[in-house]
């Protein structure tokens, strides 16, 4: 009895041996990747190629936010924008602000206003209400995931506060801002 206990030991941690060399060899994951390939092309090219996590999640148009200039207080810009996923797959994206220009005296003086239009919600925090970017690559979102042949519409309004201890009006006289909110590739 002793012995076939001992076979079948032995046999276990063969298999397991196996196994576990096998996984060695040819680098064994459990790591699970969508591809989809889109064929746009009319000789059967193919056009575009998505895999994991990165899909095929697009914005409606360009959000570009012209420099404004000579801004007074309570002036504001709004700015409505679709983030489109064709793909039957959901996936996540993040949003960031790109070509930002912001030479105004006090940086803080601007305010984000960004709301979920689709699911009639704000999206920023008080305390992010107050982070204008001053430099291209910072974070308006991160991780928003669009589920699988839908989208999302945001309403994104930036308003110049009106703050009399700031005394605005003496320093920001042909200052401006501006910037493009582009996908984080």
């Amino acid at each position: 009895m002793n012995n076939k206990k001992t076979i079948a030991a032995m046999y276990y941690v063969t298999i397991c041996s196996i196994l576990i060399l096998i996984s060695i060899t040819f680098n064994g994951t459990y790591s699970f990747f969508v591809a989809s390939v889109v064929d746009n092309n009319a000789d059967g090219r193919t056009a575009n190629i998505t895999a994991g996590s990165v899909s095929g999640i697009s914005l409606n148009e360009t959000v570009k936010i012209e420099p404004i200039k000579n801004m007074i207080p309570n002036d504001s810009i709004t700015k409505t924008f679709v983030l489109n996923n064709p793909d039957n797959v959901s996936g996540t994206v993040s949003l960031e602000w790109q070509d930002v220009v912001n030479n105004l005296g006090n940086k803080k003086d601007l305010i984000i206003i960004l709301k979920n239009v689709t699911e009639n919600k704000d999206v920023i925090t008080e305390a992010q209400k107050k982070q204008f970017p001053s430099a291209s690559g910072e974070l308006l979102l991160e991780n928003v995931e669009v589920k699988a042949s839908s989208s999302i519409t945001y309403s994104l309004t930036i308003k110049y506060l009106n703050d009399p201890d700031n005394n605005q009006m003496t320093g920001d006289e042909n200052k401006s801002f501006g910037a493009t909110i582009k996908i984080k590739s």
